[in-house]
């Protein structure tokens, strides 16, 4: 039997997909890999603090991490050219 990429069929097994949303990440890198941790962040106001819930972490190597990075922007370059360019607020102090 031939086993070249081509030849294989991908079947993607979704029962054990875990979906959230996260609006704080922070990545960390090395020699060997790259790690992108997703977390929720909120605000206490009662004691004045940001809180951040870290969900997941993700590691990865350099050249996945590579190849993650040009399909994240050519989907921003889709949805701006469907939506319009995305705008991202000022970071304060």
């Amino acid at each position: 039997m031939n086993n070249n990429a081509k030849d294989l069929k991908m079947e993607i097994n979704k029962s054990e997909t875990v979906n959230f949303y996260a609006n704080s990440t922070n990545l960390t890198s090395s020699l060997f890999d790259f790690s992108i941790t997703f977390g929720l962040q909120s605000v206490d106001n009662e004691e004045g603090k940001v809180l951040i819930k870290q969900l997941c972490n993700v590691a990865m190597s350099p050249q996945h991490a590579k190849v993650l990075s040009g399909l994240l922007n050519g989907q921003i370059i889709n949805y701006e050219k469907q939506f319009g360019e995305i705008k991202i607020p000022p970071v304060e102090g």
